[in-house]
C-alpha cells in the first residue's frame, strides 16, 4: 500500500530530527516556505550575497503538484508537510555559509528538475494500487535527501565538515536524482503494472549500487587517512585491555563516583584540566584504564587515550599522541575519513604536531562529548614534560566545551609547575576508598593462600598476615601485589611465618627479597638460562611481550648485577600492575 511506505518512510524521518524541527515542520504550510525564502533571499541582498533563489522554483511547483495530486489518499496527508517545510529549515541554517548554500540550491535545483510534470493525470489521481507505490517511491526519495540534508546541518560544527561530507554523500544522491527522473517519467507516461514492476526492481538495484560504491569510497578514504596517520593505535588498546585484567574485580570503582571525577566529567562544570597523580605503585594507570572503560560504556561519550612507557618514544611525543588520537577518532566516527582526507592527506601534507592539533581541534568541535586521557607522562624524559603538557592542554582548550582533559602522573618537579594549578586528584588524599580495595585484594589473596595450603594457616596466622600488609602498605598496589606473590610461593607455614616477619618495607627491598628467593631456588645454570630469557626479553622490538610477561622475567637475573636488575625490574613492572 503507497500509505503505508509514505508513513514509514516519514517515521524513520521523525526519529532522526529533534522535537522543536518536528513541530516546526509539521506546522508549516508550502505558503509558509516560499514566504521564508523571500526573507533569506532578502536578508542575502542586504549583505550584498545574492545566490538566485529562484533556482527553487522548479521544486516547490513539483511539490505543490505532487502534493495536490496525493490530496485523495487521505491517509497520506499528514505526512505532506515532510517533502517541502524541510526546505525551510535547511536554508535558515546554511544561510550564512554561501559555499554550503550552493550546495544546497543546486541539489534541490535537480530534485525539482526531475519531478513529474502530472500533466497526463488531468487532476485525478489513479485509483490503480501499483501506479500509487509510483507516488510513495517519489515521497521515499525526497525525505532520504532531506534526511540526509538534516544530519550534514544538524552536527556540531557542520559548517567546518560539509564540504568533505557532501563529496561522501554525492553517489547516492546521483542514485536519488537518477531515481526521481525515471519514476516521474513512469508517473507522467501513466506506465502500466509491468513498467511499475520493472521500475520498482530497477530503482532496488540502484539504491544497492550507491551504497556498495559509497562504501567502497569510504573506506578507501579511510585507508588512506589511516596510512597517512601510520599510528600503531592497536598498542594502546592492548596496554588498557591489559590494565584491565589487572584491575581486582570489584576494585578502583570508587575513582568514577569521586566529586572531582564527576565534576571533571559534567560539560560546563570545573576546569578543563585534571591531573590525577600519586607515588609509584599508587594505581593510577589501572584508575586511569577503569575511567575509560566507564565512558566507552555509555555511547554517548567519547575517550581518547594514551598509556605513555620507557619505551614510548621522545622524540615527536606530541605528534605521536596526536596520531593515535586520529585514529581513535576514526574508529568511532569513520563519517569524518572525508574530511582528514580532504583538508590534509590528499593535499600531501605532513601530519606534524601542529597539523594533526589543527585537525584534531576542529574534529572535536563536532563530537558532543571527548575526553582525553594520558597516564604515565613522569616516563618520558623530563625534558619532554613542560613541553607535551603544554601541548595536550592547548589542544583541550581550543576544541570547545565538549573537551576535556585528564593527565595521570607522578608528583615531579619537571610536571608539577604546569599542573599544580589545575583541578587536582592527589591518590595520597583518597586513604579510605584506596584502603578498602587493598583490604578486599588481601582478603581474597590470603583465602586462596590457605586454600592452596590445605587450610592449615587458621584465623589467627591469616589476621596476623592481613594486618602486617594493610599496616606496610601505605596506598602501594604495586608492593600489596609483590609481596602477595612472596606469600604464594611459600610451601609451608612455616615458610609463610618467616616471609611474614621480614616483609620488605618499599618496593625495592621487594624486588631484593624476590631475586633472592629465585637465586636461592635456581642452579647457576638455570640462572644463566633465565638471564639471557630476560635480556631477549628486555630488548626485543616487541614491546608489548615485555608487558604481558614482565612477571615471568622477574625471575631472571645473576647475583652482581642485582641492583641494575632492581631497577631494570621495576621499570617492567611498574607497566604491568597497579603501578604509577
Amino acid at each position: 500500500m503507497a500509505e503505508i511506505l509514505i508513513e514509514r518512510s516519514c517515521q524513520r524521518f521523525r526519529q532522526e530530527i529533534s522535537p522543536e524541527d518536528d513541530g516546526s515542520i509539521r506546522a508549516s504550510s508550502i505558503d509558509d516556505v516560499r514566504q521564508a525564502i523571500r526573507h533569506i533571499e532578502r536578508q542575502l541582498a542586504a549583505r550584498q550575497c545574492l545566490r538566485n533563489l529562484d533556482r527553487l522554483n522548479p521544486y516547490l511547483d513539483g511539490i505543490e503538484r505532487y502534493s495536490k495530486a496525493i490530496d485523495v489518499l487521505a491517509n497520506a496527508v499528514p505526512f505532506l508537510p515532510y517533502v517541502w517545510a524541510p526546505l525551510k529549515l535547511i536554508l535558515t541554517v546554511t544561510q550564512d555559509s554561501t559555499h554550503t548554500l550552493d550546495k544546497i540550491l543546486s541539489a534541490y535545483a535537480q530534485i525539482g528538475a526531475a519531478l513529474p510534470r502530472l500533466s497526463m493525470l488531468g487532476g485525478a489521481f489513479p485509483d490503480n494500487a501499483d501506479f500509487q507505490q509510483l507516488f510513495a517511491f517519489l515521497y521515499e526519495d525526497i525525505i532520504e535527501f532531506h534526511s540526509r540534508a538534516y544530519k550534514l546541518i544538524r552536527k556540531p560544527a557542520w559548517n567546518l565538515f560539509f564540504s568533505s561530507a557532501w563529496s561522501r554523500f554525492e553517489h547516492r544522491f546521483n542514485s536519488l536524482v537518477e531515481s526521481i527522473k525515471a519514476t516521474s517519467q513512469l508517473i507522467d507516461q501513466h506506465a502500466t503494472a509491468i513498467n511499475i514492476l520493472q521500475a520498482k526492481e530497477w530503482r532496488q538495484k540502484s539504491m544497492d549500487e550507491s551504497v556498495v560504491r559509497e562504501k567502497r569510497w569510504e573506506s578507501e578514504q579511510l585507508q588512506a587517512v589511516l596510512n597517512w596517520l601510520n599510528a600503531v593505535e592497536n598498542e594502546q588498546d592492548i596496554k588498557h585491555e591489559w590494565l584491565k585484567e589487572q584491575c581486582f574485580p570489584g576494585t578502583a570503582q570508587w575513582i568514577v563516583q569521586n566529586s572531582k571525577f564527576r565534576s571533571w566529567m559534567q560539560r560546563g562544570r570545573g576546569n578543563s584540566v585534571m591531573w590525577l597523580f600519586g607515588k609509584p605503585g599508587s594505581g593510577k594507570s589501572v584508575l586511569a584504564s577503569t575511567i575509560i572503560s566507564f565512558m566507552q560504556s555509555n555511547p554517548k561519550q567519547r575517550a581518547l587515550y594514551f598509556f605513555c612507557d620507557y619505551h614510548t618514544p621522545a622524540y615527536g611525543i606530541s605528534a605521536y599522541i596526536f596520531r593515535v588520537f586520529c585514529s581513535q577518532i576514526l574508529r568511532f566516527s569513520p563519517e569524518l575519513a572525508p574530511f582528514f582526507y580532504d583538508e590534509y592527506s590528499s593535499k600531501g601534507l605532513s601530519p606534524s604536531a601542529m597539523v594533526l592539533k589543527e585537525a584534531l581541534s576542529k574534529t572535536m568541535k563536532s563530537i558532543e562529548f571527548v575526553r582525553l586521557v594520558v597516564d604515565g607522562i613522569d616516563e618520558l624524559p623530563s625534558s619532554e614534560h613542560r613541553k607535551l603538557i603544554s601541548e595536550l592542554i592547548d589542544l583541550a582548550t581550543s576544541s570547545g566545551d565538549t573537551c576535556k582533559l585528564l593527565i595521570s602522573s607522578q608528583d615531579l618537579p619537571s610536571i608539577r609547575p604546569s599542573l599544580s594549578r589545575r583541578s587536582t586528584l592527589f591518590l595520597g588524599d583518597e586513604t579510605e576508598p584506596i584502603r578498602k580495595d587493598i583490604g578486599y585484594i588481601v582478603e581474597k589473596a590470603l583465602v586462596e593462600l590457605d586454600d592452596a595450603l590445605g587450610g592449615e594457616l587458621g584465623g589467627d596466622l591469616l589476621e596476623n598476615i592481613r594486618a602486617n600488609i594493610m599496616s606496610k602498605a601505605e596506598g602501594m598496589f604495586l608492593w600489596v601485589r609483590l609481596v602477595l606473590s612472596l606469600l604464594e610461593s611459600c610451601a609451608s607455614p612455616w615458610e609463610l611465618k618467616s616471609t611474614i616477619d621480614s616483609l620488605p618495607k618499599d618496593l625495592e627491598e621487594a624486588y631484593a627479597k624476590i631475586l633472592n628467593n629465585i637465586r636461592g631456588r635456581c642452579s647457576p645454570t638455570n640462572l644463566g638460562r633465565l638471564q639471557r630469557v630476560f635480556e631477549w626479553l628486555l630488548f626485543s622490538k616487541e614491546k608489548t611481550h615485555v608487558r604481558k610477561y614482565s612477571y615471568s622475567i622477574l625471575q631472571v637475573v645473576h647475583s652482581h648485577q642485582a641492583s641494575p636488575a632492581i631497577k631494570a625490574l621495576h621499570t617492567l613492572a611498574s607497566r604491568t600492575s597497579y603501578r604509577l
